[in-house]
């Protein structure tokens, strides 16, 4: 995922790369195939995940939550890049045209590839009138993981306004509402969670964030903040230690759910994850050397091809995999292992065909 991508990077030639975003983006990709894995072979069902021993229980949750780290990973990432910078009449253009319009065009190329594929496979029927709602973003894709493409673009839509307004103001005027704002954002889901556990009547946020591009939009700010030194001052051994904690409570929320009935699977508004998310985005901007670094290199420029195909392998391989007498960690590191792999190879088969891999993968 490059710098004009829907995760943003660092310039792909020589010395503009910056290796620690690299490394970020690789471990973005990473466990984002991990968390379909999981989900693909927990299921993350009341009925089933109760079913299962608790050690079992606590490795799916983990691994879940571990998996759920590389959304705000990559849109840190972008928000790092892509918001540090000012925006002339001519950039927004080339903007638009080159970032905007070339994702839409590569996003409504694989939501009619998955529609072919699920029916082509027999998973479900052949509906130009779905497949056309679908590209039209007004029905839900056919596949979970395209959720994310129509984020980003309404994201990229007024990206460099966002980069402009909040390079017109001093960081010490954004203090208050940002706080008040992730406060708010973050933490409601967590006492939703807990309220259902309690048995209170539901809860929801009626404070509207939509102009603040909702969650998404924050963790892309939060990325621009860090850049600017938002985390400077705190060490590292506290940052480590915060951002463990982060994950464990969250696995132990999802935990305490479930034992009390309540089915909750972490999302991205989630304050704890967001902590931990947060902590280790700072924690990879002090890397200073990064070893492996050809292979991470490598995962980090066909990050988002390995996000647009991996799916794929996914739908074929789970149906095998899911059936194997192996312990349930065992089957969810077999089709991760598999997954990456073989979508790693297709992405790179893709990009060596001349014009595909631009248009297909979104690569420059």
């Amino acid at each position: 995922m490059k710098e004009n991508t829907s995760t943003g990077s660092a310039r792909r030639s020589g010395k503009k790369r910056i290796r620690w975003i690299d490394l970020a983006r690789a471990f973005g990709i990473i466990t984002v195939v991990l968390c379909h894995c999981v989900h693909e072979i927990y299921r993350l069902q009341l009925t089933y995940m109760s079913s299962l021993h608790r050690t079992g229980r606590l490795f799916g949750f983990a691994a879940f939550t571990a998996g759920r780290l590389g959304v705000p990973l990559f849109l840190m990432i972008s928000g790092y890049l892509l918001l540090n910078r000012t925006y002339t009449a001519d950039r927004c253009r080339y903007f638009f045209r080159h970032n905007f319009l070339r994702l839409l065009a590569c996003t409504e190329i694989w939501f009619l590839f998955y529609h072919i594929f699920l029916s082509v496979t027999n998973q479900q029927d052949f509906s130009l009138r779905d497949m056309l709602l679908e590209m039209l973003f007004i029905k839900n894709g056919s596949i979970g993981h395209m959720w994310y493409m129509p984020v980003i673009l309404g994201v990229y839509l007024l990206l460099p306004a966002a980069a402009n307004a909040l390079h017109s103001l001093e960081l010490s005027s954004l203090r208050i509402p940002y706080i008040i704002v992730m406060a708010y954002a973050f933490a409601c889901p967590v006492l939703v969670v807990l309220a259902q556990t309690a048995g209170w009547p539901p809860l929801s946020r009626k404070f509207e964030l939509g102009f603040s591009g909702g969650i998404y939009g924050l963790y892309l700010v939060t990325g621009w903040l860090i850049r600017r030194g938002l985390l400077k001052k705190i060490e590292t051994p506290v940052l480590c230690f915060t951002s463990l904690c982060g994950f464990v409570l969250t696995v132990g929320l999802q935990y305490y759910a479930y034992r009390n009935l309540v089915e909750y699977n972490v999302w991205y508004d989630c304050g704890l994850l967001m902590i931990c998310a947060v902590c280790l985005f700072e924690l990879f901007s002090r890397i200073r050397r990064v070893p492996l670094y050809t292979g991470i290199r490598f995962l980090s420029g066909h990050a988002f091809g390995i996000y647009l195909i991996h799916y794929l392998f996914i739908l074929i391989l789970a149906p095998v995999i899911r059936p194997l007498s192996v312990m349930l960690p065992v089957r969810v590191f077999l089709l991760w292992l598999g997954v990456l792999l073989l979508s790693c190879l297709l992405s790179l088969l893709i990009s060596r065909i001349p014009r595909c891999g631009r248009f297909l993968l979104y690569m420059k």
